[in-house]
């Protein structure tokens, strides 16, 4: 089985077309099912196009994808999440959620029935407001001492520790909570070889603008030894 995550969290990467057609050759070469966590399908900015990869050829019957009402609509404490994929993947995937989650309450499940048949009149201003809240917090982290990536997709967003903090990933978020108030995610944990990770911070653009401009001059005041 293989596990893709498009967009990706926590980088911010929207997968193209040929990234996504050599994924899927690997998958049927290799004869393996896919679950392909889209999240955040319709968080991308820029001209980034999300494609799932159960389209393409050879890739329907092998696919489980998974999304989310949560983060479409921003109701992360009321999330419900729900997979896509052929009549024997979904049996499979009953037969778990039987037995682990069993259900989710019913006047949510009609509520997110209602929303997703009003997504064309949504998601423009969903877009444009999470673009914007990424503008923001990219450009107010440019001049702080982390380096800030532009993500294509998600509501997060990847920065570099200056190598002269002398700090992982762990130590910086920790520091930054204990001496500035400030909560990030060390994203060496998305990571299976962790040191990977543990160069760079994970920025959440998912806040109110208040809050979001409370957290920038907060990480600017942040100095070097």
């Amino acid at each position: 089985m293989l596990v893709l995550n498009n967009p990706d969290n926590p980088t911010g990467k929207v997968y193209t077309r040929d990234e996504l057609s050599r994924i899927a050759d690997v998958a049927i070469r290799r004869n393996l099912l896919v679950i392909s966590d889209e999240v955040y399908e319709f968080l991308t900015y820029d001209g980034a196009r999300h494609i799932p990869i159960a389209t393409l050829p050879g890739m329907r019957e092998r696919t489980i994808t998974i999304s989310s009402t949560g983060k479409t609509f921003g109701m992360t404490g009321w999330k419900i999440g729900y997979a896509i994929a052929s009549p024997a993947l979904t049996h499979a995937v009953r037969m778990v959620h039987q037995f682990v989650t069993f259900a989710v309450n019913t006047p949510a499940q009609h509520a997110m029935a209602h929303a997703l048949t009003r997504l064309a009149a949504y998601l423009p201003e969903l877009r444009d407001t999470y673009r914007r809240k990424r503008n923001l917090l990219y450009e107010g982290l440019a001049p702080s001492i982390f380096t800030p990536h532009l993500p294509k997709g998600s509501y997060f967003m990847m920065a570099d520790i200056p190598p002269g903090l002398g700090m992982n990933d762990i130590e910086c978020a920790t520091r930054l909570v204990i001496d500035h108030g400030l909560a990030v995610i060390p994203p060496s944990v998305f990571y299976a070889e962790s040191g990977e990770g543990a160069s760079m911070l994970r920025f959440c653009f998912a806040k109110g603008d208040e809050t979001l401009r409370e957290g920038i001059a907060r990480v600017r005041a942040v100095r070097l030894p």
